[in-house]
């Protein structure tokens, strides 16, 4: 049974808003951390809802990983570490060109960036950046072309890229890079994800999966338009700009043709069981979704004005950010709760659910 939600404030823990639309979000340690498209960094203790500091840089920030109570992220044409309890910048650095993807392993960050040509119209060169714990540029090797994913790989690093290889690359801490291609697939990588230590999933223009682990690499055919989003827990989830979501063999390899077209997806807190898949799509309102992940059905649908920007899911934890600057935390436990407690909400007054929703914006200041 699918339940109509009125809005993600019925959800949420708590809601807080930032002064510029949401890049990114993430839950690590206690803390809920959000990054801005005016490069602001944001940070707010999840028990208590309270903000804990908040670090300007000149923007837009980008992508982002955790490390043992540091965050990295990338901002225009620098890359960051900032100390998550205090907010201390540990380190920043330059690359050359703009900085794209990032990710931490135990000896550093692994980082790409690119240098887009306006003559062409293209990525006209890309680089792989390897930086130490202390912020020191210890590595950077030209690739072919820009860099559409960057992935830990057992102790390497695994990008996915475009024409003319459409195929993947691995970098390793020496500076080699190995090219792979396909004879299979002959289509651009659009995104990538990997479970963070030996599988990495590609997704390809043309709808075909990549999956790699230990240098096989099987492929899987979706769909007949672009993947748009993959997100890895235990297993992949894979959404297609056409509207259709497919996963991997441990979850039953299923697949459902929505009718709406993905921006985005991620595994999250679910009604029943250990996660389910959260889906985002766009149609003059945010379409929220939370499906089963055994089958795909519908449990939760939620409509947004605002258009989501960022998602983060775990299986305690769904954190979405909007274009307007909008923060909702959802968390397992508050989550079912809540559904068990919206089926006596519509008995209540338009006045009632306002201040209901008021209050869970206050909570924690």
């Amino acid at each position: 049974m699918s339940r109509l939600i009125s809005s993600l404030e019925q959800l949420s823990s708590f809601v807080r808003e930032i002064e510029s639309g949401c890049v990114f979000v993430g839950v690590t340690e206690g803390f809920l951390l959000a990054g801005s498209k005016a490069g602001e960094l944001w940070c707010w203790s999840v028990s208590s809802g309270l903000q804990e500091w908040k670090v300007k840089f000149e923007g837009p920030c980008s992508k982002y990983d955790f490390s043992e109570g540091k965050i990295v992220f990338s901002e225009s044409d620098k890359i960051h570490a900032v100390k998550i309890d205090s907010g201390e910048i540990l380190w920043s650095v330059d690359l050359e060109g703009s900085s794209d993807f990032i990710f931490y392993d135990k000896k550093g960050v692994w980082a790409s960036s690119s240098v887009y040509n306006f003559e062409i119209q293209d990525y006209s060169e890309g680089s792989i950046w390897r930086i130490n714990n202390s912020g020191e540029k210890v590595l950077r090797v030209p690739i072919k072309g820009r860099a559409w994913s960057l992935d830990r790989f057992q102790d390497s690093a695994l990008f996915g890229l475009s024409r003319p290889n459409c195929g993947y690359g691995i970098a390793s801490n020496d500076g080699a890079i190995e090219y792979f291609s396909s004879d299979q697939v002959d289509s651009p990588v659009t995104v990538g994800k990997g479970d963070g230590r030996e599988v990495v999933v590609l997704g390809h223009s043309n709808g075909t999966l990549s999956v790699i682990s230990e240098h096989i690499v099987q492929n899987y055919e979706i769909g007949k338009s672009s993947v748009v989003s993959i997100d890895y827990l235990e297993e992949w989830a894979a959404a297609l700009e056409s509207g259709v979501l497919a996963v991997g063999d441990r979850l039953g390899s299923w697949s459902i043709e929505t009718g709406n077209s993905f921006q985005s997806l991620c595994f999250g807190p679910t009604i029943e069981g250990e996660s389910g898949i959260w889906t985002f799509s766009w149609d003059e309102k945010s379409v929220i979704r939370l499906l089963d992940q055994l089958d795909g059905t519908q449990k939760i649908e939620v409509f947004h004005d605002a258009e989501v920007g960022a998602s983060f899911g775990s299986t305690d934890h769904l954190c979405i950010g909007d274009n307007s600057g909008m923060i909702y935390l959802i968390e397992k436990d508050v989550l079912r709760r809540r559904i068990i407690e919206s089926s006596d909400e519509s008995a209540e007054d338009e006045g009632v659910r306002n201040l209901r929703k008021k209050i869970r914006r206050l909570r924690g200041g």
